[in-house]
């Protein structure tokens, strides 16, 4: 909506550039077909130019690894404006674009049923329409229609040979392109006096070669004057009748002979590019590689953008469509714990993996209703850049967006230019290179990148190439003691405590699926155990397995929560309309992982 909405200010400010230097220049000369070039030109460039977009190429030395954004993933939370400005006005554009765009039609409707509700007399390449209807002489492209009983014959035969010069010279296209432009640009009070410009043009056109033929100045004059309109003539024609009769009579006894200079026009064309210079171009980077003047591209414009949208409608389908999609850009996803209720989605743990090993992984939300909150994975990729930038994250109502974004920079094929004997530290902590790469992206907390001065005071001379530090997140520990045969052994625990959000209802009314506490340790086998399922009901819900019925004791014993790869609970009628009256208490569809 933003683009298109900025792709019509840069029209618009084209139409009011082409109408300035046509009050300004060109409105007292009497070239008035020059005129009518110039004018609908206008209308013609405003709708192509704003379209058509320059590049501009630099070129820069490859960027460090080592950057704050180049390293690993960062996590950032991103307020998005509960009031977008942007869409409120595309909708209000829309909708007043839409009437103008209606009330257009109806125009050329009822310009059609006048033409056809009365009988048409064919004369050289015209169609000549006598009325009886109380309105003034008017053409629509070949049409002329006219009330005889109104003039006399001399002033018939002007009214015709005014009319036939705009027929002939199909000035109704203009008229229906100066209208369909104030339909499109309306909230441009100059695009309104554009059309009208163009309308009075028109007559000035049709006045000049109509002298110019009957050689009756006065009469055609009188004539002028003496016509009046007693009712509104039919919209989107040209009429013998126009208001202004004052500024025709003056055009008629102007100097015929053209005043205008080619210079006048001349002078649009450095406007013209310096508008194109200043909004029509984007600039892309080239990146220098090492030892050769080879170059790979990222342009903002040229980005690849690719979306995965989550919610409650999302289906096993469209998952596997997601997953497809993102593969074709070497980003894998993977995604477990997923629920299904109803066929609708409910809970779903997705990770993705980029093709250089790094990972995120994020978990649904649901709200105080138990749905699922939407969320989307969002990347843009550079041809030669790959990923550029990913993102995932949802949106409550009225509350923040948080997303994880991943930033990545390009990579130079040679690496000679990186800095050399780099300090890492993690949580305070000198470590090797090998320490930090290994270190598993989820456990980083804030990454900070130390140059110059303030490396050296950080670590002192060792750190004069630079310095990256590494704070990872705060767990909770505990000590466990373990006796084996009468020795007693202290080993340190690690424990991630659960949220909320990892419990959550799965069946009719109370059966439960939830993931206990998870405990690491280096000195134990200790392992998740099995989801416990229970239910207050005395019908045990019914357990699909890969399309074989199994129950309960089978799922709670020989399947591994690592093993499944979705459920979905059928509650009530639907469940005994696909399964029977056994699946009274519910069923529990599952699938796993191949």
């Amino acid at each position: 909506m933003e683009e298109f909405l900025i792709y019509l200010l840069k029209s618009t400010a084209l139409l009011s550039l082409f109408y300035l230097v046509y009050v300004l220049l060109l409105k007292k000369d009497t070239d008035f077909v020059a005129n009518r070039k110039f004018l609908f030109g206008g209308i013609v460039a405003a709708a192509i130019l704003p379209a058509i977009t320059f590049t501009r190429k630099i070129w820069v030395e490859p960027v460090s690894n080592y950057t704050a954004t180049g390293i690993t993933e960062t996590s950032v939370n991103e307020a998005s404006p509960i009031f977008n400005i942007w869409e409120f006005a595309g909708w209000i554009y829309m909708i007043v674009t839409l009437i103008l765009l209606l009330r257009l039609g109806f125009q050329l409707i009822s310009v059609i049923k006048l033409i056809s509700a009365h009988p048409i007399q064919r004369n050289q390449s015209y169609y000549l329409i006598e009325t009886t209807k109380d309105f003034p002489p008017f053409s629509f492209f070949w049409f002329i229609i006219y009330n005889p009983d109104a003039h006399s014959k001399k002033e018939l035969d002007l009214i015709l040979c005014h009319e036939k010069v705009h027929a002939r010279q199909k000035h109704s296209i203009d008229v229906l392109f100066a209208n369909l432009t104030t339909a499109l640009l309306w909230f441009n009070p100059l695009s309104w006096f554009y059309k009208k410009s163009i309308e009075q043009n028109l007559e000035f056109i049709a006045d000049k070669e109509t002298v110019a033929a009957s050689g009756e100045k006065t009469a055609y004059q009188r004539t002028l004057v003496k016509i009046t309109a007693r009712n509104f003539p039919p919209p989107l024609t040209n009429q013998f009748y126009q208001s202004l009769i004052k500024k025709r009579i003056l055009m008629l006894n102007k100097n015929q002979k053209s005043n205008q200079q080619p210079w006048k026009m001349m002078l649009l064309f450095p406007l013209i590019l310096a508008f194109m210079l200043s909004f029509n171009v984007k600039t892309e980077a080239r990146i220098l590689k090492s030892g050769d003047n080879k170059y790979s591209s990222i342009s903002e414009e040229d980005q690849q953008i690719l979306e995965a949208h989550f919610s409650e409608k999302t289906t096993e389908k469209d998952l596997e469509k997601y997953k497809k999609a993102f593969a074709e850009k070497n980003v894998k996803l993977d995604w477990d714990q997923v629920l299904f209720s109803e066929n609708k989605l409910k809970k779903i743990h997705i990770t993705y993996t980029l093709e250089t090993g790094d990972s995120r992984s994020f978990k649904s939300e649901t709200d105080e209703n138990n749905h699922l909150i939407p969320f989307k994975i969002g990347a843009k990729f550079h041809e030669n850049a790959k990923v550029a930038f990913i993102a995932i994250g949802n949106k409550k109502p009225g509350q923040k967006t948080e997303e994880q974004l991943v930033k990545k920079v390009v990579k130079p094929d040679s690496e000679q230019n990186l800095p050399q004997n780099l300090v890492y530290m993690i949580d305070g902590k000198e470590v090797e290179k090998e320490v930090l790469d290994k270190l598993d992206p989820e456990l980083i907390a804030e990454i900070n990148v130390l140059k110059d001065k303030k490396a050296i005071e950080e670590v002192g001379k060792k750190g004069k190439n630079g310095v990256i530090m590494v704070k990872t997140k705060k767990r909770q520990e505990t000590n466990v003691e373990n006796k084996s045969q009468g020795a007693i052994e202290r080993t340190k625990v690690k424990i991630r405590e659960l949220d909320k959000k990892d419990v959550l209802p799965i069946s009719a009314d109370s059966l439960i699926a939830f993931q206990p506490t998870k405990i690491e340790t280096t000195k134990t086998g200790i392992r998740n155990p099995q989801p416990n399922f229970q239910s207050d009901k005395t019908a045990q819900p019914m357990v699909i397995v890969e399309g074989e019925e199994k129950d309960m004791e089978y799922l709670k014993r020989s399947i591994q929560p690592t093993d499944i790869k979705s459920m979905n609970v059928i509650r009530g009628s639907a469940a005994i309309e696909k399964y029977g009256k056994k699946a009274a208490g519910g069923a529990i569809e599952v699938k796993l992982k191949e």
